[in-house]
């Protein structure tokens, strides 16, 4: 699947309202690199927002990829979610367990729009 056919899975909806920021929260796994990852993606959106059932089909979509690495995998997941969707805030987490002696390796990436800042927002993401 190339690039664009993997970004047209995450199949943006509109948000039921631009006017508040909120948290979405959406996590699954995926097979890759030769065993099982965990994703969660947590994103403020601005315009858009994607379905759990999209996200679901996105991951599965990933699955037929040849990853170079654990990195490249959730940057690439970073990439496909902000160009898609152009949330204020994004955060990618990737989790793979036990593997070549390592008991877990775990990568977050974040990114978000200039200018925007809602630290109160952000300082409650412990809670979801």
């Amino acid at each position: 699947m190339d690039l664009w056919q993997r970004r047209a899975v995450l199949a943006p909806a509109p948000n039921p309202d631009r006017n508040i920021d909120f948290v979405s929260s959406l996590s699954g796994r995926l097979t890759a690199l030769g065993g099982s990852i965990d994703v969660a993606l947590r994103y403020v959106p601005d315009a858009l927002t994607v379905s759990p059932a999209a996200f679901a089909a996105y991951l599965r979509a990933l699955e037929g990829g040849d990853w170079p690495s654990h990195e490249n995998l959730a940057t690439t997941i970073l990439q496909d979610v902000s160009n898609e969707l152009v949330p204020r805030w994004v955060q990618i987490v990737t989790r793979r367990g036990a593997a070549d002696g390592v008991s877990e390796h775990k990568i977050l990436v974040e990114d978000r729009q200039p200018q925007w800042n809602n630290a109160a927002l952000l300082a409650h993401l412990h809670s979801i």
